[in-house]
């Protein structure tokens, strides 16, 4: 059996990308760039904006913008950044922002004449849309992007400076500036080709002897290599991220892959909650989830011959290197399959050394302290469809939770065991979002 990997392969697209300034199927309907917005427009594609304090809407015909004056009133809310001014067109209720100097684009968040970034970059919401390579950035709202760090699919976009633009930016508190691109027809991604602004020199109090050397020129910052990059900036698929409570069950005594039967239970979810130490933008990175079960008739799930709890491991509960676990789960039984497996599946692994699963041929430092890794020399991992099952290890006759199947580089493969979030790290955690009742 083998375990689901949040570092998918990078799939393999079949779209071709349009040329930038034209639309359409074979490249020939011509876009419309607007100045005041800094993007282009598909032709029949309208908009609102302020210019010459003229509230306008605007619409792409042919490659020409054609703009008329409307009516407008005061915005109830300002969505409008850098101390913007907002107008709301009556005929649509879009909101049209006119912007102080020094920024501009639809709601004010761009700075297009800053052609550097500070420290690493989160902050800077420049116009600068090549990568260190030539190659022009993808937007970040592209239907290629699905999977990746999507407009739609990120917390506060709109305040990390991400948008309906191609615009390099530093979303995940990365080195510097970055965007995703097309490289030879499939997704990946790059640092910008941007500088790091230098610091301005200030005069200071501090005494220096005239006599010594004269102080050395500050050094440059060399250029990030474009090589050597895994493309690390996916959101791992099956996870849950952000999708409704209500759309979410639980299947309690389930053997059967996607059939119930007469021992299963299911179950509604009241809340779920993560770690506050979660991000979307590194979600290996404390790897676990507490998911409270909506009652059924005023009742909790039962125990059954089929439905059993597991004991959370505290801390003075420690399984020794190569010691045998359980871990189990409907996943792809081998790499690229393309089906889950049928029944439960069930399979033999035994914990690996810290030391050795952070050595740098290995997983390096991608493995933290809150992970333990485990695998078999006969090839038995977990799988894609695996994520959130159990690493089940036994002492004394107890099953424990010992840990979560997270992360690994593909199934099975050689030198590469499975990743587990380390449970007995957030049982402290979980009995607080528990807070049993006496």
């Amino acid at each position: 059996m083998a375990a689901c990997v949040p570092m998918f392969p990078t799939q393999t697209l079949l779209s071709v990308p349009v040329l930038r300034g034209y639309t359409g199927v074979l490249c020939t309907e011509q876009k419309c760039y607007e100045e005041v917005h800094h993007r282009y427009y598909d032709t029949g594609e309208s908009w609102g904006r302020i210019h010459n304090r003229n509230v306008e809407q605007c619409t792409c015909v042919s490659g020409v913008i054609q703009c008329e004056r409307v009516r407008y009133t005061v915005c109830i809310s300002n969505p409008c950044q850098n101390e913007g001014a907002c107008r709301l067109i009556v005929s649509t209720g879009e909101a049209a922002c006119a912007c102080r100097p020094g920024s501009s684009g639809q709601h004010c968040s761009l700075t297009p004449d800053v052609e550097c970034y500070q420290d690493d970059g989160t902050e800077y919401r420049g116009t600068a849309s090549l990568t260190a390579s030539g190659i022009r950035c993808l937007p970040w709202n592209s239907d290629l992007l699905n999977d990746e760090l999507h407009v739609n699919n990120v917390e506060g976009a709109a305040l990390l400076g991400l948008g309906e633009h191609a615009f390099c930016r530093n979303p995940d508190a990365d080195d510097m500036p970055w965007c995703y691109m097309l490289k030879d027809t499939e997704i990946s991604w790059e640092y910008c080709d941007l500088p790091k602004c230098r610091a301005d020199i200030t005069m200071s109090r501090r005494v220096v002897s005239m006599d010594g050397p004269p102080p050395s020129e500050p050094a440059k910052p060399s250029r990030t290599p474009v090589c050597g990059k895994r493309h690390r900036k996916r959101i791992p698929r099956g996870r849950i991220l952000a999708p409704l409570v209500s759309t979410v069950r639980v299947v309690l005594g389930a053997h059967f892959y996607n059939d119930t039967g007469p021992n299963a239970k299911s179950y509604g979810i009241e809340k779920y909650v993560f770690p506050d130490e979660f991000t979307v933008f590194n979600p290996t990175l404390h790897d676990i989830v507490l998911v409270k079960l909506k009652r059924q008739n005023g009742r909790c799930a039962k125990r059954s011959q089929f439905v059993r709890p597991i004991c959370l491991p505290g801390k003075d509960v420690t399984f020794p290197d190569y010691h045998c676990c359980q871990i189990m789960g409907w996943g792809y039984m081998y790499e690229k399959a393309n089906a889950y497996a049928k029944h439960l599946m069930e399979g033999t692994v035994h914990i690996i050394p810290f030391e050795q699963c952070s050595r740098p041929d290995v997983y390096g430092a991608e493995v933290t302290s809150n992970m333990l890794c485990a695998g078999s020399h006969r090839c038995i991992d977990a799988c894609q469809g695996d994520s959130g099952g159990p690493l089940d290890c036994v002492k004394n006759d107890v099953h424990y939770l010992y840990g979560i199947i997270s992360w690994g580089d593909g199934c099975g493969r050689n030198r590469k065991p499975g990743v587990y979030t380390k449970v007995s790290n957030y049982v402290g955690w979980i009995h607080r979002v528990i807070k049993r009742k006496s």
